[in-house]
């Protein structure tokens, strides 16, 4: 006869009480192998397995619905619903991978940039300061694509750190005069990050096909008209906002665009974008702060 424990023995077994059995038994997640005459359920000692995966799945943060996905335990060659999982961790890792070295960019800029803007920086504000001749490395990088926008960022990144540039490098955002002629900010978009290195053009030519996407900007030491954005990492949970029509990083490069225009400043060594800090405001959201800078003379 096979072995059968009373709902007591195999709650004490899993280390888990009646009430939670019954529940699972409820939901349907965990039935007894047999009711008994007298209506008591009764469990097998090969259900521990179940029991023992229910609890794990629900450690690393799958609701008990989520676990009810996975309907096969007896059938332990069926992975389907395993390797699903594992694979779309691995997608959430990468996003908050990407995210996390976005972070580590701005904070190795933000002791310098708030030595420059105060520590209460205002979105709106200008500065003229004498900037040092400096090289960038560039991708297109269509940003009305999300899809697109993120291949190339971390092209670039993997790129980058292959030239042996690292992988904490202030991405930039960049518009050539062209772009910014022609109003072709969305699509025209480039990224890139600064790289001062009279070894680069030989790094490149070394790099074969995989270089053919990137470009090389030199902007010429001067003074440079600086423009400071800002835009809100979060909805406000108390005012709730429709998505905004223009992205806010090519909304600030508008208003910078605007002003320079309006100050007869040159757009011949194009646009830089540079995010610099995020910081917590009075409303309780997390702002993400721009520098955009034009050529001023």
């Amino acid at each position: 006869m096979q072995q059968r424990l009373t709902a007591g023995s195999f709650a004490k077994l899993c280390g888990t009480t009646k009430a939670t059995l019954r529940w699972y038994r409820k939901i349907k997640l965990l039935v007894p192998k047999e009711i008994g005459p007298n209506g008591y359920a009764y469990y097998g000692p090969e259900q521990l397995v179940q029991f023992t995966l229910i609890q794990a799945l629900q450690k690393v943060g799958y609701s008990l619905e989520q676990v009810k996905e996975y309907n096969n335990f007896d059938n332990t060659d069926d992975t389907d619903f395993l390797d699903q999982q594992i694979n779309q961790l691995d997608q959430e890792i990468k996003i908050l991978q990407e995210r996390r070295t976005f972070l580590m960019q701005i904070k190795s800029n933000q002791n310098q940039s708030l030595k420059k803007w105060g520590e209460n920086p205002a979105s709106g504000s200008i500065q003229i300061s004498f900037q040092k001749a400096a090289d960038y490395l560039v991708i297109p990088a269509d940003l009305s694509d999300s899809t697109h926008y993120q291949n190339q960022l971390l092209k670039l990144q993997t790129f980058v750190q292959k030239l042996g540039y690292g992988d904490h490098n202030t991405i930039i955002s960049y518009q050539n005069e062209q772009n910014i002629s022609s109003n072709n900010l969305t699509k025209g978009l480039m990224i890139g990050v600064q790289v001062n290195d009279s070894d680069l053009p030989r790094k490149l030519d070394q790099s074969g096909p995989e270089s053919n996407e990137f470009e090389t900007i030199h902007r010429p030491a001067g003074k440079y008209f600086n423009y400071l954005t800002s835009f809100a990492l979060e909805d406000d949970p108390n005012h709730p906002s429709q998505p905004a029509k223009i992205n806010p990083m090519i909304q600030g490069q508008m208003d910078a665009l605007k002003l320079g225009t309006e100050m007869d400043y040159s757009t011949s060594s194009g646009l830089i974008e540079t995010p610099i800090t995020v910081l917590q405001q009075d409303n309780g959201l997390r702002y993400l702060f721009l520098e955009v800078s034009i050529l001023a003379e």
